[in-house]
């Protein structure tokens, strides 16, 4: 099983209607979208994030819930807020993002516990959090954390 590690957001698509732009929300963030790609595609694969206590959290707590994933956590902070990502394709579909993320969730994962760890054979660690010091610190310790456990890290 594959344990996927960092960031879950929600995807704000802008889509043109007109003169009109609108923004659509979905379910993202990389290491999410790796561990939903991994199950469909037949394999084990569970999933570790934070997300804020607000509108958007509680809209990707319950869409993880429907994704039929091995395992893993999202928490939920108190504190902060949901990351959100602006995404607007130019006229030849490449994509500009712009991050609503100081002091958010998604770099403030709690130290994962070892039964996390113990259960899977590769941890998946993203790398947004590498963008802030404390999620750059997360990062280190977890992969100290899984090469001690004898896992497989990947990045």
């Amino acid at each position: 099983m594959i344990l996927c590690v960092g960031e879950i957001l929600a995807d704000m698509i802008g889509v043109k209607n007109g003169n009109e732009l609108k923004y659509d929300r979905k379910a993202g963030g990389a290491p999410f979208n790796v561990a939903c790609s991994i199950k469909r595609f037949g394999a084990k694969a569970s999933f570790i994030g934070a997300v804020g206590n607000d509108l958007i959290g509680d809209f990707l707590i319950d869409f993880v819930s429907k994704q039929n994933l091995d395992g893993g956590k999202v928490y939920k902070d108190e504190k902060r807020n949901t990351t959100l990502a602006f995404v607007e394709l130019d006229e030849n579909g490449e994509r500009s993002f712009c991050f609503y993320r100081k002091n958010t969730a998604d770099y403030n994962i709690p130290e994962i516990e070892n039964k996390f760890i113990e259960e899977v054979d590769v941890v998946h660690i993203g790398s947004l959090m590498l963008s802030e010091q404390v999620g750059k610190e997360f990062a280190v310790n977890l992969a100290k954390k899984a090469k001690a456990l004898g896992k497989i890290v990947s990045f």
